[in-house]
């Protein structure tokens, strides 16, 4: 809320733009989240556009240092635009193209419809609503949001007091670069998983559920995974290695690897999802219920660069599993997990005598 002017503003009345800002951070937040995670497999709609555009139509517009590290200062520092990936920033970033603004100028006016998203790199702004000033802005800074998520009126007036330099991205082409860095992470994910010898027998519309649901996690070197991170979780190295220490009634621990590709954490409870012909007897367990690591069993990094892994919540697995079509019964044997004397995941498909290693 800097630049308001609070000296104009009553009690009820800042408490009331304080109200405002919080909906409207809420729904971008809300916004930003369907884009990643939208069904790219089933190629659903995204809901706050029916707009579309290709990577062809964006256009990249070459920056120095200073203006790129200006306009990322005003992305990081902007509530909804902090949460982006580096690599949706960046291409964002990309894309903007400049605009030079006369002192006097209006850049936005209250109740005209907008398309762009606007940074501030250099000069001072004043925005107003119904002729009330409302903030002075100075760079860095991020404007006309709203614009870049609904086909909306502008809410206020923004002026430029000096002249200003500012960097423009139209909404299509911001939306061009979610859907696009949505549909390339999620194909990574799902291939990567494919690959993953513990969900070899999925059907793909599971493997796909998966690749909407994983986040990704990067765990420094030497880090402790302690039971509380692995809980109610299902856990995959993507990069990097683990070592699993487990105590044993001798003096002398176990200790088994884990590299890119091996599963740990909640396997049974993901497996009996997978498996379960009917949705509506899953049953979805608080965090309490869930298998509790054992006493002196502990993950450790070991690789100096960290580890990253993606990480499932096994309940929001299951009750994305329930919105979904049934899956067939014969499309994956039911299984039980058991222990190698190696340490790693086997399973033991019923009515075969062979095994498949998790990794």
């Amino acid at each position: 809320m800097n630049g308001i002017d609070f000296r104009s503003m009553s009690r009820e009345e800042l408490l009331s733009e304080i109200e405002k800002r919080d909906e409207l951070i809420a729904n971008m937040k809300a916004e930003l989240h369907k884009y990643r995670n939208q069904d790219v497999a089933n190629a659903r709609k995204i809901a706050v556009s029916a707009e579309t555009a290709t990577s062809s139509d964006r256009k990249v517009i070459q920056k120095d240092q200073h203006t790129w590290d200006i306009i990322e200062s005003a992305f990081l520092t902007n509530d909804f635009l902090c949460q982006l990936e580096k690599q949706q920033m960046d291409e964002m970033i990309e894309s903007m193209h400049q605009v030079d603004v006369p002192a006097d100028s209006i850049v936005i006016r209250q109740g005209d419809h907008g398309s762009l998203l606007y940074v501030l790199e250099d000069g001072k702004l004043q925005v107003t609503k119904d002729n009330r000033l409302l903030r002075i802005m100075d760079a860095p800074c991020v404007f006309g949001e709203l614009a870049i998520l609904y086909h909306c009126e502008r809410t206020a007036s923004v002026k430029a007091l000096t002249p200003c330099r500012l960097w423009a991205i139209e909404r299509s082409i911001f939306h061009s670069i979610m859907v696009n860095s949505a549909k390339t992470k999620h194909d990574s994910l799902f291939k990567f998983l494919k690959r993953c010898r513990r969900f070899v027998q999925f059907p793909d519309e599971r493997l796909h559920t998966l690749a909407d649901l994983a986040k990704e996690e990067h765990w420094p070197f030497r880090t402790e995974i302690t039971p509380n991170q692995i809980a109610a979780k299902v856990l995959v190295v993507t990069q990097g290695r683990l070592i699993l220490r487990r105590s044993t009634p001798s003096s002398t621990p176990e200790l088994h690897t884990l590299v890119p590709g091996d599963v740990f954490g909640e396997i049974d409870e993901l497996f009996s999802a997978v498996h379960n012909p009917n949705p509506g007897s899953y049953l979805l367990h608080s965090s309490t219920n869930f298998r509790q690591t054992p006493r002196g069993e502990r993950y450790f990094v070991d690789s100096v660069d960290g580890c990253t892994l993606l990480t499932m919540l096994v309940e929001q697995i299951c009750r994305k599993f329930q919105s979904t079509a049934l899956i067939d019964d014969n499309a994956v044997q039911p299984t039980k997990r058991k222990f190698m004397k190696n340490g790693a995941f086997v399973v033991f498909p019923v009515n075969s005598k062979s095994l498949t290693t998790s990794r």
